[in-house]
């Protein structure tokens, strides 16, 4: 294994012995230690629950959850028909701040006292019967509070089981409850892993997925990687570089009650020793084999943090969905990617190419506004070739001065580009860049320069042109004694149409009536015919 992973959750109990927990509510068996079914390490906690409801509580010893850090707690149920719905709890997680917590209220809004509890599954929503670890922010809204519980002193971590069904008529009595490690924290973190041998997610995933760990971040089915925390690649005080390269990946994170900014890509390294993360390949100028990162819907969301002076982010031909953010900085390299239902990227220098911005999450929980921020002049010049399609505003502009838009191209936002500096800001579009909407947000004042060239070709030499506004006698260009090509540059509109006409003595006068200019770089070809009647 290429890679070396470490992880920053404490566990609270391992379920490996009954010694801690606590029972509440009705079981049909009791609860006890079972070697055969654990998840993690060498036992679990196994008991069965019919037509009732029951609860199984860890000892949590005054754990402090108000850091950020989340719970991650495996459940397993075995008979999701007989569970009640997600919205009447069948399937609950809950934190306690009483060692020694009663059952108060009326099902289903009971629990423990001084208690959160959150509804996580039920038979309307759970269809397998593997052991699933549940994610969830102590800090969230929960579903149901009873008393005042304190986060900062936690001192039972559990969850309940309501059952609709009764489990176990005749001979045949299951144990349908299962309840393994839990623990709290954010992350995975990779180091290790060089140009030649890089680490990639298999590596992530087979640290995950050991027995003796099972920390529940990542998971895997029908190829795709399941997330249910932070991925952190290198760390700040490593002292070896950190290289990662994977290619063809399929991650979504998945829909748990966590903070809207729990989820995370975070890179980070040391000086000397830098952090590399490529996705996708690059053959020549082909970006290729990328790797897909989304949420579950699109309530789930995920930030990228490239942004660390000492580490190197490259995607190529990879797609980013329900992404709440991106920071990246000037060694960072997008190229052929896809941006979709997503928030702001703040390139900060990077290099941006051939990369489609597409659809900006306006609404909440990314209530965002810009697809694209810009600080200065130098870093729009590192974004070519890209599309703006369907967002509020495409490209934020921070500072005033002249900015060269090369070959990118808008269309359906409300604004392509925001000025939101208190100056002037002046776009010069080259290479058929297509910019026509601007808001000034700040004050400043903004000037769009449209250039794209339509250049005639197979001119008789010696002719003479005059290019006009359409129906009208406006000439926009004209040359007499032209060679065999005429380059016309224009500042772009849309729906702008013109009339070219060519004439020559000894030749029938061409005309085009009119023609559609293109937003980007056209050549279009003449073909004057000699006239026959005339005498020179």
């Amino acid at each position: 294994m290429p890679g070396t992973v470490t992880t920053d959750l404490t566990t609270v109990d391992a379920a490996d012995a009954l010694t801690n927990w606590q029972t509440l509510g009705t079981w049909a068996t009791a609860p006890l230690i079972n070697a055969d079914m654990p998840v993690q390490g060498t036992n679990c906690v196994i008991g069965r629950v019919s037509a009732n409801t029951a609860w199984e509580l860890a000892a949590a010893s005054a754990v402090d959850l108000t850091t950020g850090k989340h719970v991650f707690t495996w459940r397993k149920n075995v008979t999701w028909p007989g569970t009640d719905t997600k919205a009447n709890g069948g399937v609950t997680v809950c934190i306690s701040s009483d060692a020694t917590p009663t059952l108060t209220g009326t099902s289903p809004t009971n629990g423990p006292t001084n208690s959160k509890t959150w509804n996580v599954g039920g038979s309307d929503t759970d269809v397998v019967t593997g052991w699933t670890c549940y994610v969830f922010d102590p800090n969230g809204t929960a579903d149901l509070v009873i008393g005042t519980p304190n986060v900062a002193t936690v001192n039972r971590i559990g969850g309940r089981a309501k059952l609709t069904a009764t489990i176990g008529s005749g001979n045949f009595k299951p144990d349908n409850i299962m309840f393994d490690a839990i623990r709290y924290g954010t992350s995975l973190i990779m180091n290790g892993g060089t140009s030649g041998a890089p680490a990639g997610f298999a590596d992530f995933y087979s640290a995950d997925s050991n027995t003796t760990n099972a920390y529940g971040i990542i998971t895997q089915q029908s190829g795709i990687y399941f997330l249910a925390g932070k991925l952190k690649f290198g760390t700040a005080a490593q002292s070896a570089i950190t290289f990662f390269a994977d290619t063809n990946r399929t991650l979504a994170f998945q829909k748990f009650p966590v903070n809207v900014s729990f989820y995370e890509l975070a890179l980070a390294g040391a000086s000397g020793f830098i952090t590399t993360v490529q996705f996708g390949s690059l053959a020549g100028s082909v970006a290729s084999d990328g790797v897909t990162i989304q949420g579950a819907d699109n309530t789930v969301l995920w930030t990228l943090t490239a942004s660390d002076a000492n580490s190197v982010f490259k995607a190529y031909a990879s797609t980013f969905l329900q992404m709440k953010s991106a920071a990246l900085n000037a060694a960072a390299v997008l190229n052929g990617c896809s941006i979709v239902q997503s928030g702001t990227v703040t390139p900060n220098g990077a290099t941006i190419t051939g990369c489609n911005f597409e659809t900006l999450a306006t609404a909440a929980p990314i209530s965002a506004v810009n697809a694209l921020v810009i600080n200065s002049p130098s870093e729009l010049a590192a974004v070519t070739g890209c599309q703006f399609i369907n967002c509020n505003h495409a490209i934020k502009i921070t500072a005033a001065g002249t900015y060269t838009m090369n070959a990118n191209l808008f269309s359906g936002n409300t604004f392509d580009i925001e000025n939101a500096s208190t100056g002037l800001v002046t776009i010069n579009a080259i290479n058929g860049s297509t910019p026509s909407t601007f808001t000034n947000t700040n004050g400043g004042t903004t000037v769009i320069n449209n250039s794209v060239t339509l250049t005639l070709t197979g001119l008789v030499s010696g002719s003479n042109l005059d290019i006009l506004a359409a129906g009208t006698s406006t000439v926009l260009a004209n040359q007499e004694s032209s060679g065999t090509s005429f380059a016309y540059t224009y500042s772009f509109v849309s729906g702008t149409h013109v009339d070219i006409v060519v004439y020559d003595d000894g030749y029938v006068p061409f005309t085009i009536r009119n023609y559609l200019l293109s937003s980007t770089p056209a050549s279009l070809p003449i073909s004057q015919v000699p006239d026959r009647n005339y005498v020179a």
